[in-house]
């Protein structure tokens, strides 16, 4: 998954020689990849989306984009938080609106901490889990307020056939 995510050019090392899958990610990395993987032309978003969002930075126009196309609606209606450490949960929301392809609430979610994972993510993570694009974390438990790291995105996107 690391591979395809690297040679894909949808995830690149941390530096020339280090993928660094254990790293969590953060908002800001994850919108950028995802724009990334939707091969979306962002150069139309150079202000920023949200007033906690700097011009010039390597995520300001990705941010735009997934904010114009419904990826993201922010963490309120005037912030992103791109350094935030990026939940299960949150991807999944992303992923699932990416894929838009899917039908909420259509398949069963066995999780034994589904009544934790918040209203607007649980349509997303019952598709993911359904598709078999995402797993739980061991024990039945999908742990949607653990933060992602580089390595889970790699196999959501390997999975996912982006």
């Amino acid at each position: 998954a690391v591979n395809y995510a690297a040679t894909q050019m949808f995830m690149l090392g941390v530096s020339e020689d280090s993928f660094e899958p254990e790293t969590e990610l953060t908002r800001a990395m994850a919108v950028t990849v995802l724009a990334r993987l939707a091969d979306a032309d962002t150069s139309a978003y150079s202000e920023p989306a949200f007033s906690d969002v700097e011009s010039g930075r390597y995520y300001t126009e990705a941010v735009g984009w997934a904010r114009d196309n419904g990826i993201t609606n922010g963490t309120d209606e005037e912030h992103f938080s791109p350094d935030e450490t990026l939940t299960r949960q949150q991807l999944c929301a992303m992923v699932y609106r990416m894929q838009r392809g899917g039908e909420p609430g259509t398949r069963d979610c066995t999780f034994d901490d589904f009544d934790e994972i918040s209203e607007y993510a649980k349509p997303a993570v019952s598709y993911l889990a359904g598709a078999g694009i995402i797993n739980g974390m061991g024990n039945n438990k999908f742990e949607p307020k653990t933060a992602v790291t580089r390595a889970m995105l790699a196999q959501i996107i390997y999975k996912a056939n982006f």
